[in-house]
């Protein structure tokens, strides 16, 4: 059987275990560090480390799965990385099913555990506000800021068959395909507050005015007369709030975002929450890690 390693590409005979009770193949495999392409009769794997190896170089380097595969061919044949077997597609199903599993793993589920539901698969954010948890109901502020933005260093392709793409975590993340947002997302922002009331998906909080706007560092690149229009400064009642929080989302994916353009929709869509879900885990273990810090200088 042809395992895939991080060193290179190797031929191993592998013989299971026909005891009485004993898993199958390919559960047999996984308890023995290597995940196979496969569930019925596996014909090839990869090791654990060879899949934690890649993410380490997709989300920290941007590197592409091609690419990546094409340094193990090298790797495992200097001379001749042609003739080294081409299992690209495979590497690039079992990638997909692998970072779903991490996402599962770090969330607690289990074989036991219900399905996740919307957005069960994202990290909790202490410091965001949470009604009831870390503010008080009467401390919310009866205004909300709708901001429209887009990222556009993250290109995708049109995909070819959309209707054959398997959607594994559609809306468990960040990321949600925009079916039910075509009505709203084919308009522009004009008359946004009529065409939020005739959407089936998105609504307005009672009350809730909407004030047209632009962010004091986007306005500056528009005409003049949008200066005086929509800068916050000529608003009556505008507090000074940081407009540029989509940006600042945004930036984390600007590593990543030239390895996903060719993907199809669903694995593009994968690829950004696990990317987003990763730089939250870094952040918070930079926060802890300053935290210990002002502890240990600070033991009062």
């Amino acid at each position: 059987m042809p395992v895939v390693d991080t060193g290179s590409l190797h031929f191993c005979n592998v013989q299971y275990c026909n005891c009485p009770g004993s898993e199958d193949s390919h559960l047999q495999l996984t308890m023995a560090g290597l995940f196979p392409a496969m569930t019925k009769a596996p014909r090839m794997a990869f090791t654990f480390q060879v899949l934690d190896d890649f993410i380490r170089d997709n989300v920290e380097c941007g590197t592409s799965t091609m690419n990546y595969y094409s340094k193990l061919q090298r790797v495992t044949s200097s001379a001749f990385p042609h003739l080294v077997l081409n299992r690209y597609r495979e590497f690039l199903r079992v990638l997909r099913m692998w970072r779903l599993l991490k996402l599962l793993k770090w969330q607690g589920f289990h074989q036991q555990s219900p399905d996740p539901q919307a957005g069960g698969l994202v990290l909790f954010c202490p410091a965001c506000p949470q009604p009831g948890i870390n503010v008080l109901d009467q401390d919310i502020y009866l205004s909300e800021t709708f901001v429209m933005d887009s990222n556009f260093k993250a290109k995708h392709m049109l995909p070819k068959n959309a209707a054959e793409e398997v959607w594994l975590m559609d809306g468990n993340g960040f990321m949600v395909t925009s079916a039910p947002y075509k009505e709203y997302l084919t308009r522009t922002s004009k008359n946004l507050a009529h065409q939020l009331e005739e959407n089936r998906y998105l609504s307005l909080p009672s009350g809730l005015q909407i004030q047209p706007s632009i962010g004091l560092w986007h306005v500056h690149g528009h005409q003049t007369k949008c200066f005086t229009r929509y800068a916050p400064n000529f608003i009556l009642g505008a507090s000074w709030v940081d407009s540029e929080i989509m940006e600042t989302l945004w930036s984390s994916l600007n590593i990543i975002s030239p390895s996903a353009w060719g993907m199809a929709t669903a694995h593009f869509q994968e690829l950004l929450d696990f990317q987003m879900i990763w730089m939250h885990i870094v952040g918070i273990e930079t926060e802890v890690q300053g935290c210990q810090a002002v502890i240990s200088n600070n033991p009062r």
